[in-house]
Order: C-alpha cells, then sequence, then structure tokens
C-alpha cells in the first residue's frame, strides 16, 4: 500500500511539474522565458525524478531555439 501512495505521489509531482512548464509558453519575451526556465529547472533538479529531468534535459538542448520563438 506505502509503495503505491509513493508512486502516486511522485506521479502527481511529475504532471504538476508538467503544467508549470505549460505556463512558459504563454510568456511573450525571451527575457521571461530565459528566467522561468531556469527556475522550473532548479525545482526539476530538487525533485530527483529520472522522467521529469530528461525532459528538462532535452529541453536544454534545445534552448535556444526555444527562446528564439519568443520576441526580443
Amino acid at each position: 500500500m506505502h509503495q503505491l501512495m509513493a508512486c502516486e505521489l511522485k506521479t502527481g509531482e511529475v504532471w504538476s511539474l508538467k503544467n508549470m512548464l505549460r505556463i512558459m509558453w504563454k510568456f511573450t519575451s525571451r527575457d521571461s522565458v530565459k528566467v522561468f526556465f531556469d527556475y522550473w529547472s532548479q525545482i526539476v533538479e530538487r525533485s530527483g525524478l529520472p522522467p521529469i529531468i530528461r525532459v528538462k534535459e532535452l529541453l536544454e538542448r534545445h534552448r535556444n531555439n526555444i527562446q528564439n520563438y519568443f520576441k526580443p
């Protein structure tokens, strides 16, 4: 029972971090995106959850292209 609850908590945390990331696409400037992504990345690293950390690492590899999507 304890393992099931722990799994649900981890799933909820990953879901929350994913939803947090969705907010980034509403920003209108590169500077805002940079600040937000840095903040989000720190939270992801502290979570210690491998699936969302892999997503963060993928996004970091494409960070310049993602930031270019937004206005200067």
